[in-house]
């Protein structure tokens, strides 16, 4: 009996740190640790999930496209082109917005490098007279 009796506070103690455990286990999930991954009540997220996420954002949620000499890019209404290489000039009568010198190019004109162009209206785009890459923000055919 007195050996029973010298591992009885073991087993008390053991069953006690059991309990408390399990309380533990219950409040963190009542209280926040069991909610959807990346919710504000579980705000870590992975690498990789932030990298996709900023994908966009870190290029101003342009894309870089290839247009072939002769194409016509036709644009969604507040898409921004910017042309990169190549030569293109606007491909519609309403013309676009050059946001970085706040002139209106008109159909024909050729557009210049390096600078922001706005589509005023859908429809409005360019026509590239030589194999051009282009920097898109917004909706193009």
């Amino acid at each position: 009996m007195k050996v029973w009796s010298k591992n009885k506070g073991g087993w008390l103690l053991a069953a006690a740190v059991l309990v408390l455990l399990a309380a533990a286990f219950h409040a963190g999930t009542v209280f926040g640790a069991g909610e959807e991954p990346g919710s504000s009540g579980d705000p870590l997220i992975t690498q990789s999930y932030l990298e996709e996420q900023l994908k966009d954002v870190s290029s101003g949620g342009f894309h870089k496209i290839k247009v072939p000499k002769g194409r016509t890019l036709s644009c969604s209404s507040g898409t921004q082109i910017i042309l990169y290489s190549g030569s293109a000039s606007v491909s519609s009568a309403g013309g676009l917005l050059n946001l970085t010198e706040g002139d209106l190019f008109s159909a024909g004109d050729t557009i210049a490098k390096y600078q922001s162009y706005l589509v005023p209206e859908k429809g409005r785009g360019v026509t590239c007279s030589s194999e051009s890459i282009l920097f898109i923000q917004g909706e193009y055919e």
